[in-house]
């Protein structure tokens, strides 16, 4: 056994090299990140379209205050012709509910000269009696706090839970017209 175990024949083929190549991914990234240039990247940059100006960091406070200016008189000049649509929509909203009293008052007296046997009662005429009959009874008791039920009770009309639920409802609308506030849940009064 002599002294030449590692040793390779001098005709032998020559040592195999590992056969892996690096992926093709690897072999592009140096080209991706820009490596492979051996020289100074362009003086111009390469998409102009994102480049800035020169001196385009600096702004111009000029113009902008301009800018601002010009908004603010167009935005303010909005606001006083929604002001103008708003104190028109409020003259125009009292003086149509003062003509809806108006009507209710007429519509009242009518119906007090009519007499009993000329009287129709449709069921819109029944609805109206009936707003006006809970408006009366919180008009005649403004300080008083009415629960629904009790308002039945005072009104005489029936307590079952369908006819609550209808004035529940009436009295909603009368809160959301003003006429009525409502202090605590299921609670109403007069609006003073």
């Amino acid at each position: 056994m002599g002294g030449r175990a590692g040793q390779r024949h001098p005709h032998a083929a020559a040592a195999p090299r590992p056969r892996l190549r690096p992926p093709a991914r690897q072999r592009g990234l140096p080209r991706l990140l820009g490596l492979h240039r051996r020289h100074a990247p362009p003086p111009r940059h390469p998409r102009p379209h994102l480049a800035g100006r020169r001196g385009a960091g600096r702004v111009n406070v000029c113009e902008l205050l301009r800018l601002l200016q010009t908004e603010h008189d167009e935005t303010a000049a909005r606001a006083d012709n929604l002001r103008e649509q708003i104190e028109r929509l409020i003259t125009d909203l009292v003086e149509t509910e003062a003509r809806l009293a108006e009507l209710a008052a007429t519509r009242k007296v009518i119906y007090g000269l009519t007499p009993p046997d000329q009287a129709t009662a449709p069921a819109e005429t029944a609805t109206i009696t009936v707003y006006q009959r809970i408006v009366t009874a919180f008009n005649e008791h403004p300080g008083k706090v009415f629960r629904v039920r009790d308002l039945h009770e005072h009104l005489g009309l029936p307590t079952d839970e369908p006819s609550i639920n209808v004035t529940r409802s009436r009295l909603g609308r009368l809160v959301r017209q003003g006429l009525l506030t409502q202090p605590g849940r299921g609670r109403y009064q007069k609006r003073t």
